[in-house]
């Protein structure tokens, strides 16, 4: 049989063609779910800067014992019924051999304190989810005590081993452990200039997770942090679905931000906690109580 010969020149070429079929790579527990929800490629399309296919991320990775990167990593971590706390982040990061799929996870770490050493390693948002972690960790007072943008003093604690962190390529998965969902708005990236194409196409499945998790928040409590006017933006997007459920929602500025910024009102990290029942708190490190 002679090959076909692909001429989709639609922007959305490579994205329609790697998630042709994505409903059938969802885990049972999720897929239901989002059976009738289709990706919105032709609002990608009327949104892109751009008038040729191109390469995205991230896209799907896996290793013989589980899914190590992809857009739905976040949902093969844990079920809906196991979800206590969803953290909502933009989009990938930029930088493809960061991006894993979890919102504010990077990828291409192995270390903490040689991510310190050199800053241009680890991105200002997990830097500043690493120091309210610790901070978290050492008590309320820690923060204070060594300045929330001193990273001499953080890199300091982290050589001595004093934070209490998983490793990095175990952190986020251990949180997931405990219930948090690491979501972002869009699951892909491709340019800065094409963000808010990305927004549109994940836009239905954004909406509907909203759904879910606020069905979810009729059994229980389910906090959703938003950071940043984007994560925040979500919020009055989806008010049906926020509105007289059980979702705690709470706010900070983007943890991209300065350290202060994120800090400015109370540890972000610890006002999860606040507002979660005291038997689903998240030990955000080993030495957290």
């Amino acid at each position: 049989m002679r090959a076909t010969l692909n001429t989709d020149n639609r922007p959305s070429a490579n994205l329609r063609a790697a998630l042709h079929g994505w409903h059938e790579r969802l885990p049972e527990t999720w897929a239901g779910h989002f059976a009738d929800v289709d990706l919105a490629f032709d609002e990608f399309d009327a949104c892109s800067p751009k008038a040729l296919p191109h390469e995205f991320w991230p896209t799907e990775e896996r290793s013989a014992a589980a899914m190590t990167i992809s857009p739905f990593k976040p949902l093969h971590d844990l079920s809906p019924a196991m979800v206590r706390v969803v953290i909502i982040g933009r989009d990938p990061y930029p930088n493809r051999a960061q991006a894993t799929g979890r919102s504010f996870e990077q990828g291409d770490l192995v270390d903490w304190a040689e991510s310190f050493t050199n800053p241009r390693r680890l991105s200002t948002s997990l830097r500043h989810i690493a120091i309210a972690a610790t901070a978290f960790g050492h008590g309320d007072g820690w923060a204070d005590r060594v300045g929330v943008a001193d990273r001499p003093a953080l890199r300091m604690a982290l050589r001595r081993n004093r934070t209490g962190l998983p490793p990095p390529d175990r952190c986020f998965a251990e949180w997931a452990e405990q219930g948090v969902l690491w979501l972002n708005r869009a699951a892909t990236f491709s340019s800065k200039i094409e963000q808010a194409a990305h927004s549109e196409l994940w836009k239905p499945f954004t909406s509907r997770m909203m759904r879910v998790l606020a069905l979810e928040s009729r059994s229980r409590r389910v906090v959703v942090a938003l950071w940043g006017g984007n994560a925040q933006q979500l919020a009055r997007e989806s008010w049906r679905e926020f509105a007289g459920k059980g979702l705690r929602v709470i706010t900070a500025p983007h943890p991209s931000a300065s350290g202060v910024a994120f800090l400015a009102s109370g540890n972000p990290l610890a006002q999860i906690n606040d507002e979660l029942d005291p038997e689903h708190r998240i030990a955000w490190t080993a030495s957290a109580v």
